[in-house]
Parts: C-alpha cells; sequence; structure tokens
C-alpha cells in the first residue's frame, strides 16, 4: 500500500490540507481499511483460541479505529461551510475530503462513546481499566466480540453506504476498483458479505445479534 507524502509539522501547527492529488490517490487507503476491517471481522467469527483469538480482535479493533476516526473526524467543520477543507494538524484523511455532502451519522464513532473508548482502552496502552473491577477503570465496557461484533459491524455498513452515496463521482471509480483489488487479495466477497455473516452468525448460536458497547441499534 503506497503512503501519502510525508508531512513535516511541529507540534500545534495547523496541516494546509490535501491537495488533489493526495484526494485522488485516498480511496486506496479508504478501501484497504474497509476491507482489511471485514477480513479481521472473518477471522474474528472462525471461533479460534487462544492466542489467536485476542490476535484477530486486535486486528479489527484497530481497523474499526481507523474508519472511527475518518468517518467522525471533520464533520462537524464540514457541515458548518463543506467550502472550506476541516483543519487538522496532521495528514489524517477525513471522509469528508472525498465527499459532496454528509448523509451518514458520525455520532457512533464519537470519541466518547463506549465503544472508541473500549476501543481506546484495549489497544493504546496497557490501562487498568482493562480490568473492570479495578476500582480505576474508566471504562464501564469492554469491547467483547460475542456480544460486540455483529452490532458493530451493522454500524459500520450503515456509515460505509451512507459515505459512498455522498462521494465526489471523480472519487468513485478508483474507489470500487480499490475495494475489488484488496477483496480478491483478501479473500473477501464483498457483495454477499453482510448476509453471509448474518447466516454463520445465526448457526454459531452464540453472538448477539444488533448489540455495540453502547446498547442496541
Amino acid at each position: 500500500m503506497a503512503a501519502l507524502p510525508r508531512i513535516l509539522n511541529s507540534m500545534g501547527t495547523i496541516w494546509p490540507g490535501p491537495t488533489e492529488e493526495q484526494r485522488q490517490n485516498a480511496p486506496e487507503h479508504v478501501a484497504w481499511e474497509y476491507v482489511a476491517l471485514l477480513a479481521a471481522a472473518q477471522q474474528v467469527a472462525a471461533g479460534y483460541g487462544p492466542p489467536l483469538n485476542h490476535q484477530v480482535q486486535e486486528a479489527f479493533l484497530v481497523h474499526l479505529r481507523n474508519l472511527a476516526e475518518f468517518f467522525h473526524k471533520g464533520v462537524a467543520q464540514f457541515r458548518r461551510n463543506p467550502e472550506v477543507p476541516p483543519q487538522r494538524n496532521r495528514d489524517n484523511i477525513y471522509a469528508v475530503d472525498l465527499c459532496s455532502s454528509v448523509t451518514w451519522d458520525e455520532s457512533p464513532f464519537d470519541p466518547s462513546t463506549r465503544l472508541r473508548r473500549a476501543i481506546d482502552k484495549t489497544l493504546s496502552h496497557m490501562t487498568y481499566s482493562r480490568d473492570l473491577k479495578s476500582g480505576s477503570s474508566e471504562i464501564t465496557v469492554a469491547f467483547d466480540s460475542q456480544l460486540h461484533l455483529h452490532g458493530t459491524l451493522v454500524q459500520v455498513r450503515r456509515t460505509w453506504e451512507a459515505f459512498v452515496r455522498a462521494l465526489h463521482p471523480q472519487y468513485r471509480n478508483g474507489l470500487m476498483q480499490w475495494l475489488d483489488k484488496f477483496a480478491g487479495d483478501m479473500g473477501v466477497s464483498l457483495n454477499g458479505f453482510y448476509a453471509d455473516f448474518d447466516e454463520r452468525a445465526k448457526r454459531w448460536g452464540y453472538y448477539h445479534f444488533n448489540h455495540t458497547p453502547d446498547g442496541s441499534i
């Protein structure tokens, strides 16, 4: 996967925003994150024992956090003025960089949600919050694949489909081409992924449906 040009900013410096060439290249990275998330979800659902079960869940959460930030950051600024690129001090790609409107609900991916806080406390550092009974935990719910995987995927699907509908036309073909490539590379069936996942989850019998750390959806 190609890397975006390296941006050398001092702490607090506002990055001027992406060039059109960078926007044209961004769908490759977006497609890779999305397909990698689905591939990781497939592996989580395969039901591995330790240590693979922990490793594939962490892989899923890494890609989930990347997409959560992608869908949430810059949205409020974009809604205030779509003509002005949202300010940022890093060269992070935002969904609104590629869209003509915001047709998705970004609130499920707000950093204050139980979902985002559970992800951050699981991935960022070794924290006392991992032990919910420690007396020092800053979260009340940890991410549990059996409880939260299905509902989280439903939330991602809704957001992704709304994002694709809102894409500027000049980025759509590139995104679709990269999706097809990465799906082939990772063994993911994009057209039937969610229906197939639902059917398998019903057969497994131990997955909760339509539930995230923030409750039922």
